[in-house]
């Protein structure tokens, strides 16, 4: 971005006119300030003008966004692939596609070769490649598997932490070492079972060749993968594997060979051997006796395992490219009995081959294959399952036509897509690991941070709002409650008033009881009594307590009397006698002869008999600080006065 020139933001403050000027301006400045405001008010609409231009800007109807984009980069001897994809609501969007092809007999460290491509490709991107991850492979990038015994996270870590320290060697800057578990124990039923490992390590110098094309391109950060985990990338993205079944494949590049096994969408064994189509071409040089540059053409135009007629022109072609074959074949059966010795399983039975490379477009190749290895082969179509909206209709045509060559870049672009691999090996120095690792770590931080925030913002907007609603719930809540006790207060007087009512009747049933019982009680007394014996008074007692009467008081009956003890004999044993049959134990009525002696006149005696007669019906309770309760307490008291009777 070119800077504006000094002359136009800064200027001379030490000129006369200058000077004048200043001085001018504080002597209107009452003059000149409507003037500046009005200029101030023109410039901030002007402004404000420009930024609604760019918002209501309307968006090429082409444009898409494409989420997080990821770059892979295969540098191979024979060309330079670019894939970049990105993810987009829970599917891959191939997004940009590139290959190029060095001229005939150019060195690759030439200008016009891999670093010059890889600047023009990334100048003609739309934009700048994210996340590139490059591929190394060859003599100085070895794979090799391990198992460890079923031990606890940690313990683990420190494990393979150790072992690669073994690997690296002391300092750890001449080989660059990563590991990725491909299967873990069993945690259902115990510690049954192993880890399965792969370990991967390169020569320092491979990856920072290939980080250096990268930085002369004007990369930023880069990533290096063996290309053998970037073709199980590509198988997973093909989807051409049932879940339970065995698939061997192959990749078969220039100089190298990406050998890989995978069950369903687990990764078994994978391997690179450091012998591709070069084989051929070697053949052909050694039988023919023609240059590199010749025998690569031949190979190309002329050379087939099947039966061809061009073949016969060149004498000792099909026998030398027959022997070639014969080596590779040989090398794929060697490599799968290599894996099931790595992988303890003497039994492993692979299903069927998929094939990929630009050196597998040998004309009779997959048949030839298919043949020696006795299996089904077939092409692999890593393109099959993805999105190709958004390449152009020749760049869409040209990886239907050939789809295998771009197989290694696709893999190292889904190995740094954002989505995430299944296995992943990263070989670069520890200190770029451990910057990466904390680089994400503060991004996840700062993620987290800001859905934190966010969820505290929903959550204090979600309570303001369940607030208000309180608010009003609680503003209806205390009406229907003020109501609700205006009616409880009037219930309560009606209650008040009942309990009044309830005592009074029970006043006027105890009154009509005591006197029925009186009457019953002096009409049985009267045919009790003997000749010579009567009645001279009848006293009524309401305040006198009565023992066990738990309902409240009851009153006593005195009956007083005289007898002529002339004509009543025993006249003490008639009231005790009479006293026994006077009591009533059903109405609770209780009678005793309580007192008997000589009386005024001569030969008479004067008894005494207390007849205890209980409260019927029990008074009602007091009713809590009413006045009603009160009134009836006063009218129980009235009535409860003594009340006495005589007769003669």
């Amino acid at each position: 971005m070119s800077r504006w020139p000094a002359s136009s933001w800064t200027g001379s403050t030490g000129t006369g006119s200058a000077r004048r000027m200043r001085r001018k301006r504080r002597s209107c400045a009452g003059r000149w300030r409507p003037r500046r405001a009005a200029r101030a008010r023109r410039r901030r609409g002007t402004r404000f003008r420009r930024r609604l231009r760019r918002i209501r800007r309307p968006i090429p109807a082409k444009t898409e966004r494409r989420g997080i984009m990821s770059t892979g980069i295969d540098i191979g001897s024979t060309g330079l692939k670019v894939i970049q994809v990105g993810g987009l609501a829970g599917r891959v969007v191939v997004s940009g596609a590139a290959r190029w092809v060095p001229p005939a007999g150019a060195p690759r460290e030439d200008d016009g070769t891999a670093a010059a491509a890889l600047r023009a490709i990334v100048g003609r991107a739309p934009r700048v490649p994210a996340g590139p991850v490059f591929g190394v492979t060859g003599r100085d990038v070895n794979l090799q598997y391990t198992f460890m015994p079923p031990v606890t996270p940690q313990i683990f870590r420190a494990m393979m932490r150790h072992e690669l320290d073994q690997i690296a060697g002391p300092g750890g800057t001449e080989v660059f070492v990563d590991y990725c578990v491909t299967a873990e124990p069993p945690r259902k039923g115990g510690r049954e079972g192993e880890y399965s490992v792969v370990i991967g390590r390169a020569k320092r110098q491979v990856v920072e060749d290939r980080l250096a094309v990268g930085q002369q391109a004007g990369l930023g950060a880069a990533d290096a993968c063996p290309n053998a985990i970037a073709l199980f990338q590509s198988v997973l993205a093909s989807r051409q594997v049932p879940p339970d079944e065995i698939v061997l494949a192959i990749d078969l590049g220039a100089e190298n060979l990406e050998f890989v096994i995978v069950q369903g969408t687990r990764l078994l064994f994978a391997r690179n051997v450091s012998s591709g189509a070069r084989i051929f071409t070697d053949a052909i040089r050694a039988n023919l006796n023609v240059p590199p540059t010749e025998a690569e053409r031949i190979k190309v135009k002329h050379a087939n395992l099947g039966q061809s007629q061009e073949g016969e022109s060149l004498p000792g072609l099909a026998g030398a490219v027959r022997t070639a074959a014969g080596q590779l074949g040989n090398v794929i059966q060697s490599s799968i009995a290599f894996a099931r010795v790595q992988l303890k399983r003497p039994d492993l039975k692979v299903a069927r081959c998929l094939l990929s490379g630009g050196g597998a477009r040998l004309r009779g190749l997959q048949a030839y294959l298919q043949g020696a290895l006795g299996m089904p082969v077939e092409w692999l179509e890593p393109f099959k399952s993805l999105d190709l909206s958004g390449l152009p209709a020749d760049v869409v045509q040209s990886l239907q036509a050939v789809p295998t060559d771009m197989a290694i870049a696709l893999g190292l672009a889904l190995v740094g897509s954002p989505r995430g691999a299944p296995v992943r090996l990263s070989l670069l120095p520890a200190g770029q690991k451990q910057g990466r690792a904390q680089r994400r770590r503060l991004l996840l931080t700062v993620a987290a941070g800001l859905l934190y925030v966010l969820g505290l913002t929903a959550l204090s907007v979600a309570a303001y709002n369940d607030l208000q609603d309180s608010g009003e719930k609680l503003k209806q809540a205390r009406g229907i409650l003020e109501r609700y006790e205006a009616r409880v207060g009037e219930f309560d007087k009606i209650l008040q008033d009942q309990a009044v009512r309830k005592a009074q009747a029970q006043l006027l049933r105890n009154e009509v009881m005591v006197g029925r019982v009186l009457l019953e009680t002096l009409g049985r007394l009267q045919r009790l009594l003997p000749d010579g014996m009567w009645i001279s008074a009848v006293e009524l007692d309401r305040r006198a307590p009565v023992e066990g009467a738990a309902a409240g008081k009851g009153c006593e009956l005195k009956i007083r009397g005289q007898a002529d003890e002339g004509k009543v004999r025993n006249p003490y044993d008639q009231l005790r006698r009479i006293a026994a049959e006077l009591g009533d134990p059903g109405s609770g009525v209780a009678a005793e002869a309580s007192k008997y002696g000589p009386a005024k006149r001569v030969g008479w005696g004067e008894f005494e008999f207390t007849v205890v007669i209980p409260q019927v019906v029990p008074a009602p309770p007091a009713a809590p600080g009413g006045e009603g309760a009160g009134e009836g307490a006063g009218e129980g008291d009235g009535a409860g006065s003594d009340e006495k009777a005589a007769g003669a």
